[in-house]
């Protein structure tokens, strides 16, 4: 415990705000770059400063019939467009907007991309202090070590996707039922109750697929036996669905209600939830992070582990929740930025695997190692493939020689903490390449 400075009331602090610095740096390194999902990217851009600017929204559409049937003029571009709710595109598009950043084919996408980078570095905070507040600083430190590190958020974390936003806000308001939870004064819990509320009213205006979040929230508050908030946040996810009908009425009902209907005819694939596994991309662009595996994995580990009916239910829920919102929707197609929202829950998952293994739990080297491996491959540190297998013969020797021994020369956990210095390392040499920063110098020294 002394190790990580756990126990150490006066570098918890410091080894926060460190790590808060490092993940900053790691995500805003060349970040007008790389742009995996454009035009979607530029269409969220786009449909805040038009509405901010003439008062209606416009927007990229696949769904031109559908407009063109509303009496809407149905090209590439259409006003008004009803695709998806507006909040984040008025988060993102009015920081846009300000900057004067209105032209959509002379972007500067290293100062329009920086309020996803806030988004980002907010959500490391908030499943840290989520995580803090339900299993203890212990867990929440190791939560907040593979965030800051977890190469697929560092690399997508700059992209302008909604689910960023969803999952910030899932994190909050699992934070906050958490304090609710375990706070006796009862003006906390009249805060943390109406800002739960809050969550919920707005929830659906940032996009359909955030109803996860008053979901999460009313099936915590249903097995926790709390009818009062159960009661208030029920009754703002019906102001939040109203509200969004009224949006939808007060632009065009006839193109509003067409395109839910298209979103639900979309083509079924019930496969689409377990391209978690199969399919490790990061929308339109193949990305092979085995942190996602690892991650869900020690997520089902953290569940049990805490069992679901005393706090392993703060996991299971949001779990259970997203992996229906995932088979519903099913697309035929998986497209990799569905999957952002989860990424704080793979985070959780991935701190406990490094957790359980500083406490010296052998068993979830079955996980760490082959993921050590891996990004040691990705990291091209070593080219040469004997160099490479006898690193790996390492990697598998020492844990295996320290259980074999009994731990009476060499114990696990100064083993592990080395190994998980290389993970990390290896990590930031992956995606620095994957994101061009310091291309040269990285080559001609690795």
């Amino acid at each position: 415990m002394r190790l990580l400075g756990l126990e150490n009331k006066s570098f918890k602090p410091l080894l926060f705000l460190v790590l808060i610095v490092i993940a900053v740096l790691l995500r805003a390194g060349n970040l007008g770059e790389f742009h995996p999902i454009d035009p979607d990217e530029t269409s969220w851009l786009m449909v805040g400063t038009s509405l901010i600017a003439t008062g209606e929204p416009t927007g990229w559409t696949i769904f031109q019939g559908v407009y063109f049937n509303a009496g809407v003029n149905a090209e590439a571009l259409v006003t008004p467009y009803l695709d998806h709710p507006p909040l984040f595109s008025l988060i993102v598009g009015g920081w846009a907007y300000a900057l004067g950043e209105t032209d959509m084919k002379k972007l500067n996408w290293e100062l329009v991309r920086i309020p996803m980078i806030v988004i980002s570095i907010l959500t490391i905070i908030f499943t840290y202090l989520f995580v803090r507040r339900a299993f203890g600083n212990t867990l929440a430190v190791f939560v907040l070590l593979a965030f800051v590190f977890f190469p697929s958020h560092v690399v997508t974390s700059r992209i302008i996707a909604a689910e960023h936003f969803i999952g910030l806000l899932l994190m909050i308001g699992l934070y906050l039922f958490v304090v609710f939870e375990t706070t006796e004064n009862s003006r906390v819990k009249r805060i943390m109750a109406m800002m739960m509320a809050l969550l919920c009213v707005v929830s659906l205006m940032v996009k359909l697929s955030a109803v996860i979040i008053p979901a999460t929230l009313c099936l915590l508050a249903l097995y926790k036996r709390r009818w009062r908030l159960l009661a208030t946040l029920m009754l703002a996810s019906i102001v939040s669905l109203l509200v969004l009908l009224g949006y939808g009425y007060y632009y065009n009902w006839e193109a509003f209600v067409g395109i839910f209907q298209s979103h639900s005819g979309r083509g079924q694939n019930f496969a689409h939830f377990w391209t978690f596994f199969t399919k490790l991309n990061i929308g339109h662009r193949g990305f092979f992070d085995v942190s996602i595996i690892v991650g869900l994995v020690g997520m089902i580990g953290l569940i049990i582990e805490e069992r679901v009916e005393k706090r392993g239910i703060y996991i299971y829920i949001p779990f259970l929740v997203v992996s229906f919102l995932f088979l519903y929707v099913a697309p035929g197609i998986a497209y990799g930025w569905y999957k952002y929202l989860f990424y704080p829950l793979i985070a959780v998952g991935l701190g406990h695997v490094f957790a359980q293994l500083y406490r010296g739990r052998y068993e979830y080297l079955v996980l760490f190692l082959p993921m050590l491996s891996m990004m040691l491959q990705h990291s091209r540190v070593l080219d040469d493939q004997m160099k490479r297998r006898l690193m790996v013969m390492l990697f598998y020797g020492l844990p295996t020689l320290t259980l074999l021994l009994g731990g009476r020369f060499l114990r696990l956990k100064p083993v592990f903490l080395s190994f998980l210095t290389l993970l990390f390392l290896f990590e930031t040499l992956w995606f620095l390449r994957e994101l061009g920063v310091a291309k040269d110098f990285l080559d001609s020294v690795f």
